[in-house]
């Protein structure tokens, strides 16, 4: 490296090197920024309109479910001693239907026919007591009794 074109060819291509790393690494930081200017941006959209097709489904399930609360086979839920019998395959159908793990049925005394044929007494759950005062509600989403599972319990 004792000639000059050397030297200075050398220091050339030091310096574009040094040059296009400056570059490479301004470009990075400059659409970092960017990138992230953007999401900040759309994000919370993104969150809002997801949030609206969350509550358009859920009312949607609730009104899938007063419909059936309200037909003719679930009349026998009015006769205080009435046969449950009936409504067990109309549930087991439904909920086959709209892929529930389980669906019940509440009489106004808190007596529960479920689509297995279980009858439970519900006069003391929250969401019982809700659906009676003519609210229709939905809980927090909780894990299925297994474990295996997030599930959410619907009330009309």
């Amino acid at each position: 490296m004792k000639s000059i074109s050397s030297r200075i060819i050398v220091s050339f291509g030091v310096l574009i090197l040094i040059v296009c790393f400056a570059f490479g690494v301004i470009s990075y930081i400059t659409s970092s920024n960017s990138l992230i200017n953007v999401l900040n941006d759309t994000m919370p959209k993104f969150a809002a309109e997801a949030s609206l097709t969350i509550e358009d489904s859920i009312q949607n399930q609730l009104n899938i479910l007063g419909l059936l609360a309200s037909s003719e086979d679930m009349k026998v839920l009015k006769e205080s001693e009435g046969d449950y019998s009936a409504i067990v395959p109309v549930l087991s159908k439904e909920t086959k239907r709209a892929g529930h793990e389980r669906m019940m049925l509440i009489d106004s005394s808190g007596r529960a026919i479920a689509n297995n044929g279980d009858i439970l007494d519900m006069k003391d759950n929250s969401l019982f007591i809700a659906a009676l005062a003519g609210e229709s509600t939905v809980s927090d989403p909780l894990f299925s009794e297994d474990g295996s599972k997030i599930v959410m319990a619907y009330a009309v």
